[in-house]
């Protein structure tokens, strides 16, 4: 884990490399805190929609067949049939949940770039909080425009800019008691 520039940060380094270590071991006499138990589902989420129980809003991933996967423009079009939007994330703790829910999948988020005002939310909230993957945004080739979060199998994540017609799952997202236009 990295320490400098920015802490908390997982990177793949060569098993021959030597570094530092922590190790951990119990102490005598001292018990480990209890867990928390597991909270219940977030009270007036759909059913296939998800959230932490104090979250505003409720979270849907759609995960599909190949043949189903949407561009970003179509993915965005979906969620506001459902009375919804692609998600926008605006701090860590959002994020950590997100990355848990959907672990190794890559899915549009509500991002994108706009080439007056840098990145924007499709739902018009403020960007006040990023996590990009290294080395981006890059907008390779000039063509990338769109935004995916990528999450691995242990529930990391990071950003991607990436084309806006990729075809990928995405991420929905409504306010938490907000119901209908749910369609399978």
């Amino acid at each position: 884990m990295t320490t400098k520039p920015v802490a908390g940060f997982w990177d793949n380094r060569a098993c021959e490399e030597s570094h530092s270590f922590i190790c951990e071991k119990p102490r005598d006499g001292i018990s480990p805190p209890t867990r928390p138990p597991t909270p219940p589902p977030a009270q007036g989420c759909e059913t296939g929609w998800t959230a932490q129980p104090h979250f505003r809003n409720c979270y849907r991933l759609f995960s599909v067949d190949y043949s189903e996967k949407k561009s970003w423009e179509a993915a965005r079009l979906d969620c506001v049939a459902r009375e919804a939007d692609l998600i926008s994330i605006h701090n860590f703790e959002e994020e950590n949940f997100l990355a848990t829910y959907t672990k190794g999948k890559t899915s549009w988020i509500g991002l994108r770039h706009n080439p007056i005002e840098s990145y924007e939310w499709s739902d018009g909230s403020p960007v006040s909080h990023t996590n990009w993957g290294h080395g981006e945004p890059n907008d390779h080739g000039d063509r990338e425009d769109c935004v995916e979060l990528v999450t691995t199998a242990n529930g990391t994540s990071f950003w991607n800019d990436i084309n806006c017609d990729v075809e990928a799952t995405w991420i929905g997202m409504r306010m938490v008691g907000v119901a209908g236009g749910d369609y399978q």
